[in-house]
């Protein structure tokens, strides 16, 4: 694309690689994920029906094939029925199903109700809100579209890194241990209170999310909580990693709710010689309390040592 610029200014292609879906020779936004699967499931959306209808039989072995399947039990008509369509159309995680009421009862579920089938977890969850709009049950999926305790990989950079919620965090490079079995005892008693998130340190996606967090593997295991934000803010658990309790981290959690806990800047240390002059230090630690102080106007000077112009 680089060496057809009169493409690229027609599509306004701005970043590499972009994907556009065609129709009728017309331009489509591409609006799905990026690995083989999403894109394979983006197109079959948009190839064909947005629901496929199942016989009874049919329903335990095809969604056990997809991650998140969401099924319609019920007649096919109907509000209930018009929202469900109308999800189908536009959500890109989820793989869709209708069915006739009859098929509810044998999985759990009731005549004109949705339910959600999934590779992980518990499963088939069925909704039970008294609201059916697409909000409220859009809103259902998303939160039951992750696991209890999501082994971190690339699937989950955009729940894990880019939503408000934050996730608490276990860093370790041991397949099997103590700390990792306390941890998954708390994600299933705490859940809903935060997302739950194990990585590694050493290879790919989990080395670069370490990395993201300040953590190195000699620091193993460690736990911290990542705020998403304007700006992206770090937490440590300060306690021994150890003597780590459900009731601990319970506590840790409660705390970061509160503002109890500071957050974990990557900051050269304070110089207290070269605090109060005519010109202050500004380090990661004390950028807010200098910077930011509603009583003074604070003129600040940013500079790489390395450049000679600075």
């Amino acid at each position: 694309m680089t060496e057809n610029k009169d493409l690229e200014k027609r599509f306004q292609i701005h970043t590499y690689p972009t994907l556009i879906w065609f129709v009728d020779g017309k331009a489509v936004e591409y609006t799905g994920g990026r690995t083989k699967d999403t894109i394979i499931q983006w197109i079959n959306k948009r190839s064909g029906q947005s629901s496929r209808e199942l016989q009874c039989d049919e329903i335990a072995p095809t969604t056990s094939l997809e991650k998140l399947n969401l099924v319609f039990f019920g007649d096919f008509q109907g509000s209930l029925y018009k929202t469900f369509l109308d999800i189908a159309k536009v959500n890109e995680k989820y793989n869709f199903f209708h069915a006739s009421g009859d098929c509810a009862r044998e999985n759990g579920g009731k005549h004109n109700s949705v339910s959600i089938f999934r590779s992980f977890d518990k499963s088939p969850l069925h909704f039970t809100g008294s609201d059916k709009s697409v909000d409220a049950i859009q809103s259902w999926m998303e939160k039951s579209a992750l696991p209890t305790l999501i082994e971190f990989a690339a699937e989950f950079i955009e729940p894990v890194l880019k939503r408000q919620t934050p996730s608490i965090i276990l860093f370790t490079d041991e397949a099997e241990s103590t700390i990792r079995s306390v941890f998954k005892e708390a994600s299933e008693a705490l859940e809903g209170d935060i997302k739950f998130v194990v990585s590694g340190t050493k290879s790919g996606i989990q080395k670069r999310l370490a990395e993201f967090s300040l953590v190195t593997a000699e620091m193993t295991p460690t736990i911290r909580i990542l705020q998403p934000g304007t700006q992206m803010r770090r937490f440590i658990y300060q306690d021994a990693t150890e003597e780590i309790t459900v009731s601990s981290l319970k506590s840790f959690i409660e705390d970061h709710k509160a503002d109890k806990i500071r957050p974990h800047f990557k900051s050269e240390e304070v110089h207290p010689h070269l605090q109060g002059g005519a010109v202050t230090h500004v380090v990661g630690t004390n950028y807010n309390q200098i910077v930011n102080d509603p009583t003074k106007d604070v003129f600040v000077k940013y500079f790489a040592p390395w450049c000679k112009h600075c």
